[in-house]
């Protein structure tokens, strides 16, 4: 697959610049074993990978690589006619997502449209402010996908335990269940 072909499809996803313009660079290779194994597993079986750990230490760049390696299957496959398919990824950050409203109509579909699309990255959870509202739309957004096998990227600055008493264990648990999780460790690799 052209790999313009896919930062293009990364652009119109809403991933970010940066991490665009490293994807299948050299710098990105260190970053992407957990994300290259997910791509690997069948959908069917693994449906969501959850990337924790410190600010800077690569977990975007990680699932952009991921969800790069995902549109290339998805893109190169023969597309389903009919409806108006899904984007075939989104890219939505965490603090946009925790002012999505239930009753806003553009909102809704907004929604749908991350419960349909193959992949979805959910980059920087625990920076939307949470509430019951919040909490039972992850509860859904995650159910659904996971019955659909729709595949997930979440990206968190917490550790495994930090995560767990913020959403608490039902969605910790639907994550578990179908996942992958793994936390990264290191110095930041931001530049300064």
């Amino acid at each position: 697959m052209d790999p313009d072909r896919i930062r293009l499809a990364l652009r119109r996803a809403g991933a970010p610049d940066d991490a665009i313009r490293l994807f299948g660079s050299e710098r990105s290779e260190g970053h992407v074993n957990d994300a290259h194994n997910f791509v690997l597993l069948p959908a069917e079986e693994v449906h969501f990978l959850t990337l924790l750990g410190s600010k800077g230490i690569g977990k975007t760049l990680a699932a952009v690589c991921a969800m790069g390696n995902l549109l290339s299957l998805y893109l190169e496959r023969d597309q389903p006619g009919g409806s108006t398919p899904p984007p075939p990824a989104m890219f939505v950050r965490g603090a946009t997502f925790g002012r999505l409203s239930a009753y806003d109509r553009a909102d809704r579909e907004w929604f749908e449209d991350m419960l349909r699309t193959p992949c979805l990255v959910l980059d920087d959870l625990g920076k939307e402010p949470l509430n019951e509202v919040t909490k039972s739309q992850l509860f859904e957004l995650f159910d659904t996908r996971s019955g659909r096998s729709r595949r997930t990227i979440i990206t968190a600055n917490m550790t495994r335990a930090q995560f767990v008493e913020r959403y608490g264990g039902a969605i910790a648990d639907r994550l578990r269940e179908h996942g992958i999780s793994s936390e990264l460790v290191g110095d930041s690799k931001r530049i300064s």
